[in-house]
């Protein structure tokens, strides 16, 4: 397993949060589309940000909130 250091551990917290933020975000934008190829485009992204928070929570062996 891979040691981080207190700050790399932060810093990977903190992008955790601002993928989960982004994801909220991009879901809500989807939800609100009237556009069907914006609203596919968010829901794509929406999902890469969730698999990437999901990554970096493994990573940090963290539970997502």
């Amino acid at each position: 397993m891979v040691r981080l250091t207190a700050a790399e551990s932060l810093f990977l917290q903190e992008h955790m949060r601002s993928c989960n933020a982004m994801t909220k975000f991009l879901q809500f934008g989807a939800i609100n589309c009237s556009d069907p190829k914006c609203k596919n485009l968010c829901e794509t992204m929406a999902r890469e940000h969730q698999m990437q928070s999901q990554r970096l929570a493994s990573l940090l062996g963290t539970t997502m909130s």
